[in-house]
């Protein structure tokens, strides 16, 4: 599985510029540096620009100048590569439906839900440069946070794939908790999500 997990990072970060974690119980934070390893794609952290771990005095000050920025939540994000299109999409009432076409060629998919991402403002990044510290890792300048996710990496067979969340909303229960379930047609074991709603 771990050729799998490689493959399904390489395509999103073909598409999209962007590093995907395909192990999201692992935290990744808006400001986290290290090292990429090039056999899995993940990130071996050395420590936070923000949280106080970071051991350069000039990197600790620029990012004191600079807090991360929290941008609206999106009803729904996905990051797709090519040979994958959306086909039908509708967010009714906290539930959300998509449909996926995939073409001849391994193709990957990554929807989230509610999603929020928190990002390094420009102006640091363009002070950091001066910065020789930050000149050899890699550093986090985005992250996604949401309530419910799905990835998906195709078989190189053509296919349509259907997805599903349901979010069951307590009505006059006051205190009651919002629970999420994702539903698909696909029967790949590359295709996982998980509910925080």
């Amino acid at each position: 599985m771990k050729e799998a997990f490689r493959k399904f990072i390489d395509l999103i970060q073909q598409a999209s510029g962007k590093y995907a974690n395909w192990d999201p119980p692992h935290c990744i934070k808006v400001g986290d540096y290290g090292e990429i390893d090039c056999k899995t794609g993940k990130l071996e952290k050395v420590g936070n620009i923000y949280d106080g771990s970071c051991m350069d005095a000039a990197v600790t000050k620029l990012a004191a100048q600079y807090p991360a920025l929290i941008n609206p939540a999106r009803d729904e994000y996905s990051l797709n590569s090519m040979h994958a299109r959306r086909t039908c999409l509708s967010v009714v009432n906290a539930s959300l439906k998509a449909q996926w076409k995939f073409g001849r060629e391994q193709a990957t998919l990554l929807t989230m839900h509610n999603s929020v991402s928190v990002t390094i403002p420009n102006a640091f990044l363009e002070a950091s440069h001066k910065i020789p510290f930050l000149k050899s890792k890699d550093l986090v300048v985005e992250v996604h946070q949401c309530s419910a996710y799905v990835m998906y990496l195709s078989d190189k067979s053509e296919e349509t794939v259907r997805l599903v969340l349901h979010a069951n909303i307590p009505t006059n229960t006051a205190g009651a908790e919002t629970s999420a379930s994702w539903w698909s047609d696909s029967a790949s074991d590359k295709l996982c999500g998980d509910e925080q709603a």
